[in-house]
């Protein structure tokens, strides 16, 4: 009974009681991963920072071979389809500039971690654009860029190449999400290193020293590090919105998506966070961890309980009837004692 009935039924009140926190998830094995788990991987943007960038510089070159409109119709219909934080944020600001993105692209292609590629046909020449990092192209240009251009001193900075040339850069600005400058000492308590992974190359996040950042990584770098956890014994949990965050997610002993994230990270993670809130995680790590402590003490009573019955039994102590109605009572106990809500 405590294996066949008693574990399923407290790993069901255990996840009601997750998605009571803001937690959802049909997974039972994230319980045991968020109670065991050593380390929580976290990406940055739309993770940690809300998912509603905004942007608050916009520099275009005054030497183009094409139009300014034309330039910022393509980025407009190259952004509008995706459902990453950066995209939305053009997008919004775009169409509230007056920018039409009803022209044709070609080509169009994801780079995963660093942006956007396509093929724009003006004045019947072909030209290659990409939209994202500095790391697309020539770098030193992109610091010239922000060194000259710009005045915004802060913020991420998206790049616009045209033909390996930058020719636009705007930059947007994001917050942290409530609770996040909190959960690094939580998590602390809970001795669990916090370990962020982000593919902008430079945070502008105020960290304490026992938190870990990398930055300008591509997807299959995320993946990389997850292994290198998982090889470590520490049950690695991911955390993320982005398609860029699927494979990692996918690699994780454990995975939790942002409601605000794509549909496809909502889809392969073993949990969700309904509300966004971030700072439930070590609430319910700690759940997890007394779920887990009250498996295992049922399992070591139903253990102890039935050895010292057999004893008994095999040694003609014990009746068959006394036997049977003491078992219903070990059966109503440990049941009694998952579906208790205090953990």
């Amino acid at each position: 009974c405590a294996l066949g009935l008693a574990t399923p039924v407290a790993v069901s009140q255990g996840l009601f009681r997750l998605a009571q926190l803001g937690l959802v998830s049909r997974d039972g094995a994230l319980i045991d991963t968020l109670a065991r788990t050593r380390r929580v991987f976290f990406d940055k943007t739309g993770t940690l920072s809300e998912s509603d960038l905004r942007v608050t510089e916009l520099w275009v070159d005054t030497d183009l071979p094409i139009k300014r409109k034309e330039l910022l119709a393509s980025v407009l219909a190259a952004e509008s389809g995706l459902e990453h934080p950066v995209a939305r944020a053009l997008t919004k600001y775009l169409k509230s500039e007056g920018i039409d993105g009803s022209c044709e692209l070609q080509n169009l292609q994801m780079i995963p971690g660093q942006g956007i590629a396509y093929d724009l046909v003006a004045d019947e020449v072909r030209h290659r654009f990409q939209v994202g990092e500095a790391s697309l192209a020539v770098a030193e240009q992109a610091i010239e860029v922000v060194a000259k251009g710009l005045h915004e001193t802060k913020g991420r900075r998206v790049f616009v190449y045209l033909d390996d040339r930058v020719v636009a850069c705007l930059v947007l600005g994001e917050r942290l999400r409530v609770g996040v400058d909190q959960i690094w000492a939580y998590l602390d308590a809970l001795e669990i290193r916090s370990h962020i992974l982000t593919g902008d190359p430079l945070s502008e996040l105020s960290l304490p020293a026992g938190v870990k950042i990398e930055q300008g990584l591509s997807s299959a770098d995320k993946v990389e590090r997850v292994s290198e956890s998982i090889g470590e014994g520490e049950l690695p949990l991911f955390v993320g919105d982005g398609i860029n965050d699927v494979a990692a997610m996918m690699q994780a002993s454990g995975s939790i998506a942002m409601h605000s994230g794509s549909g496809l990270t909502r889809s392969v993670a073993m949990g969700q966070l309904s509300d966004d809130q971030i700072e439930v995680i070590p609430q319910a790590v700690n759940l997890s961890r007394a779920i887990l402590g009250k498996l295992r003490g049922n399992l070591f009573y139903a253990f102890v309980y039935n050895l010292f019955g057999m004893t008994l039994a095999a040694a003609g102590i014990l009746h068959p009837v006394a036997a049977a109605l003491i078992m219903l009572v070990s059966s109503f106990w440990v049941t009694a004692r998952a579906l208790s809500g205090h953990f």
